[in-house]
This record gives structure tokens, C-alpha cells and sequence, in this order.
């Protein structure tokens, strides 16, 4: 059987499966689908990042508007300064307008105090030395945002100018729209355990704060649309993720390395020959045994399959596009090379994050050029973000990673010419409290997020939703003695426009984000719950 026809079937078939097939290493869950009749002409991809620990979005993208001096003294130590680092002399792009920088001091965010070299004891200096105040074009008037990119993250601030790379501002978990003075009369529904890491990760997976449902929105969609793809909607280089388990489906769990092609131990004989030349439907008269059979017959072509079209992907290591500092893509400056880019990290940069992000822009190649999959959802995850302690050098290191990380990733796409097929949209499932405890912060709620296209249509280089004008400790913004800040974007409010972005009508859009209606201002309208901006319709 060709490679194309056997695609066909087994995504024809891939519906009687049960979706818990698995194989060991590089497969996991087999994705499933309930196929109708949805069908697209071109190739979307939305690229989820996780932010796990709840990240302290305060300092990721600091306040530059007239809140700074009230955030300011409640941050203390912690407090980003306010100088404007797109001035800096170091920070310089490329042709492309990427950031392109030397190894070891001559960065932007590189600060010491006098007589001191030492990179560990000027290590706050660098995370507190400014950031990249942001900016706004409108009828040829900019105008500054309010918000600016941590002094530690120069490739983002050239993503931002490029146009390719917006922020979400102080996005959450909600129920409805809820205020300070609702909470305090009593009459706001919250998300239920707020607060609590476990609790709120689900609340972001199901986009149903009030029951924490034991489904995911992209697991919803993927139950609700017909896609004839061998590998399903949903893929996850993080493990099993409630975000992409349906009521009948699942996600296609896969490890960052080449899926394993799989042989008999005594014959040496490939496993997929073995159970095709094996008549799984007379030889066992338990009903159970021929479906079990059928799905590891099934996941172990597959395998095959993905383990042959993984040879061909894109080598990043001899792509003409580098990182920052010329290295080849993805690069993670693991081992000893902290000095390497003027910054303290004992561990250096965070290697999974790179290695999933790398793994998604090779299989989103394969999914277009090879499956010819239409419409697929990835989920990436980074960790470490739960700075209780120790803020300075863990966030530090958070911050390089992801900047780092996401713009090798927006080069890869680049390189395969697939940016403008692609948004990745960020989460965490809670930002930090205001207030910091010395050298850490706690769990919060409110917190800012990212999105980043090529897409012509994505509004890239701008700031979407609310910009707060009070963050006093005891303002209208800040719900507890700790200033957690209240949101005033829902999570499903962010995620609605990239839906639509994604293919998905009005009528599914009520199924997979059932929350959204609470949020419109105009009752005849979805739309006008949508983060408005995100996309132009031009």
C-alpha cells in the first residue's frame, strides 16, 4: 500500500480506535475524530505555550504609564526600572529586524556596579535594568501603551517592532466580568479554588472556571469537527493535557525526538508487518483482543509512518537562519554558558522548552507538506515559573528561555516559509501578587499574555485589552492584602478571535467556549465578547 493511501484509511478508520492507543517513546495518545464534513483549503496551526507556576507577568512586561510609581512601591527590589532600553546602544537588529547581539557583555540589559564584576552579584541589576517601552501607531500619531518587554528579553522587543508580536494585557481566569466592589458585595461568581495551582490550570483547559469540566476546549473542538487527518487536531510535546481531551477524543502525545520505529525481538521483522500478516479478525473470538489489535496494528504504522517523514524535516542546525548571536537555531546554552550571554543562570537556559518548540515547527512542516493535515493545535509547555523565592535568578532565566526560544521558533517558521500559518498564543494559569515578599512573589491572578503570527491579518506590535490606570495596593484593580491583581480579559475572551482566526463558526464557537456569552456587550452579537483588535478583517 502507498504512504498517501494508507493515510487515508487509517484516518478513515482511526475513528473506531479507542483514543487510549499508545506506543512507548514517541508515540503516545492516538488522536480520534467524529468526521462530519468539515473540510478547509489551507493550512492553520495554533501553537499553545503554557506557562506553568503562574507567571509573574509584572516583571515579563512591566508597567511605563503614571501606574509605575505605585508599582514601583509595592514591587521594591523586584520593581523593573523604568529606563526605555530601545534606546540603549546594544540593542540592534538584523535586516530581518531581529535582535542580533555579541555573546558576554554587550547586551542591553547588561548592568554591574562599579568595582564589581562579578555576574552573580549584579544579577537583579540585569533583571531590574528597564525594559522596552512599547508603542502604538494610529493615523500616523504613536503613542506610548503603558506597558514595556523585561530588559531580559531583546528578541521579543524586536518581534514587538517587527509587527509580528502583540501583548495581552491582564488576561484570566473569570466566570464573568467581575469587579473589586462586586467581589466585596458578594454578588461576583468566581473561579472556583482561585488561587490554587491544580485547580486553575484546569479552569484555563476547560475555559469553564465555575466547574472545572473534565474536558478542554481544543478537546471539544476536535470532538465537534471532522478532520480526515492520520494524527487528529490535537498534539502535545508536554504529556497528557486536559486542554486537548475530549468527551471521544484525545491528543496524539509525542516525544521531541523521531517516533520509534518498533521490531520483533526474536525475528527481527518490523511490528506492523507482524500484526498485518496476522488475521486479527479470525484468530481471536474475544471481541476485546481484535479491537485491541486493530489499535496497535494501527499505532504502529502510524509510527512507521511519522518515523519516515521525521527523516526528512527540516535540519535547523544548517539553516541559513541563526539565533541571536549567529549559533544555529535553538541553541540553549546549557552547558556552562552563562557568561555567554552577560546573564547569571547556574543551570542555563531551560533545554526542554527549546527542544519542544523545535519539534513543533518540524512536525507543523510535516503536517502541511507531508500528512497534508489542515487544522492542528499544539501544546508546549514551560516550568519554573512559581518564584515564591529566589525570584531574580529563576524568572531570569524563564525570561532568556522563552525570548531565546520563541524567536528561533518564529525563524523556523520563517525559514520554511510557514509564519503567517501559525499563532502561538500564551497562558499561565495565574500572574503573581503585586506585592513581592522580599525576593519572591505569590500566587496571583490576573497577569499579562503574548500572541505572535506572521499572518497579515494578526495585529501584531500592539497591546490588546484593558491597560490598567491603578495599580495601587489598595485600588480598584487589587483584590487581597497581597494585590492580586483582578482580570479584566477572560481566558476565553483571548482565545475566541484566534477561533474564528482557526475556522471555527459561531454555532461551535458556543460549544467549545460555552463560558464566552458572558461576556458580550451586545446581546445579539458573540462578537463583542472577543478581545477586540487582535485580527483586522481587511
Amino acid at each position: 500500500m502507498k504512504r498517501r493511501d494508507f493515510l487515508k484509511n487509517i484516518a478513515l478508520t482511526a475513528g473506531t480506535i479507542s483514543p487510549l492507543a499508545k506506543v512507548t517513546g514517541g508515540l503516545g495518545l492516538l488522536s480520534t475524530s467524529t468526521f462530519a464534513n468539515t473540510s478547509f483549503g489551507d493550512y492553520k496551526a495554533i501553537v499553545l505555550i503554557s506557562l506553568d507556576g503562574g507567571n509573574d507577568a509584572m516583571n515579563m512586561f512591566p508597567p511605563t504609564n503614571t501606574t509605575y510609581s505605585d508599582y514601583q512601591q509595592t514591587r521594591g527590589d523586584l520593581a523593573v526600572s523604568l529606563t526605555n532600553l530601545y534606546e540603549d546602544s546594544h540593542y540592534q537588529v538584523d535586516d530581518d529586524n531581529h535582535f542580533t547581539g555579541a555573546e558576554g557583555a554587550n547586551q542591553p540589559y547588561y548592568k554591574v556596579e562599579p568595582g564589581k564584576e562579578s555576574l552573580e552579584s549584579n544579577a537583579i541589576l540585569m533583571y531590574t535594568k528597564g525594559s522596552y517601552h512599547t508603542t502604538t501607531t494610529e493615523n500616523n500619531i504613536t503613542t506610548q501603551t503603558g506597558l514595556g518587554i523585561n530588559a531580559l528579553m531583546p528578541e521579543f522587543a524586536s518581534l514587538y517592532q517587527k509587527g509580528v508580536l502583540s501583548i495581552v494585557s491582564n488576561v484570566g481566569t473569570l466566570v464573568e466580568p467581575t469587579t473589586k466592589a462586586q467581589i466585596e458585595d458578594g454578588s461576583a461568581q468566581l473561579p472556583v479554588f482561585l488561587f490554587a495551582h491544580n485547580h486553575q490550570k484546569l479552569a484555563v483547559a476547560s475555559t469553564q472556571a465555575e466547574t472545572l469540566a473534565k474536558t478542554g476546549w481544543a478537546g471539544r473542538l476536535a470532538d465537534h469537527w471532522n478532520l480526515n487527518g492520520a494524527v487528529g487536531l490535537n498534539i502535545s510535546y508536554a504529556g497528557p493535557e486536559r486542554t486537548l481531551i475530549g468527551e471521544s477524543t484525545s491528543a496524539l502525545a509525542m516525544s521531541t525526538t523521531s517516533p520509534a520505529a518498533y521490531k520483533s525481538i526474536n525475528s527481527g521483522e518490523k511490528f506492523e508487518e507482524l500484526l498485518n500478516n496476522f488475521d486479527i479478525h479470525t484468530t481471536n473470538t474475544n471481541h476485546l483482543n481484535r479491537v485491541y489489535n486493530i489499535r496497535n496494528r494501527t499505532t504502529a504504522q502510524l509510527s512507521s509512518i511519522l518515523t519516515q517523514y521525521w527523516a526528512s524535516a527540516p535540519n535547523f542546525s544548517t539553516s541559513t537562519k541563526k539565533n541571536s548571536y549567529g549559533k544555529e537555531l535553538f541553541t540553549s546554552y546549557k552547558d556552562g554558558h552563562k557568561e555567554k550571554l552577560g546573564m547569571r543562570s547556574h543551570h542555563g537556559l531551560i533545554k526542554s522548552f527549546f527542544e519542544q518548540l523545535e519539534a513543533t515547527a518540524k512536525m507543523i512542516q510535516i503536517s502541511k507538506e507531508g500528512l497534508e493535515h489542515k487544522r492542528q493545535i499544539f501544546y508546549v509547555r514551560g516550568t519554573g515559573y512559581d518564584s515564591h523565592s529566589d525570584q531574580v535568578e529563576r524568572h531570569s532565566r524563564n525570561l532568556r528561555t522563552v525570548s531565546l526560544a520563541i524567536s528561533d521558533f518564529y525563524k523556523a517558521l520563517e525559514s520554511m516559509g510557514l509564519e503567517e500559518d501559525v499563532l502561538v498564543i500564551s497562558t499561565s494559569e495565574f500572574g503573581r501578587t503585586l506585592k513581592s515578599n522580599g525576593d519572591g512573589t505569590d500566587h496571583g491572578w490576573g497577569g499579562h499574555s503574548f500572541m505572535l503570527s506572521g499572518n497579515p491579518q494578526f495585529s501584531g506590535g500592539k497591546v490588546f485589552g484593558h491597560v490598567m490606570t491603578d495599580l495601587s495596593l489598595n485600588g480598584v484593580n487589587a483584590y487581597t492584602s497581597r494585590a492580586r491583581i483582578i482580570p479584566t480579559t477572560a481566558i476565553e475572551q483571548m482565545l475566541a478571535p484566534a477561533l474564528k482566526w482557526f475556522g471555527v463558526p459561531e454555532a461551535t464557537m458556543a460549544h467549545v467556549l460555552p463560558n464566552l456569552q458572558n461576556f458580550k456587550t451586545d446581546e445579539s452579537n458573540i462578537e463583542s465578547a472577543f478581545l477586540q483588535g487582535v485580527f483586522n478583517e481587511g
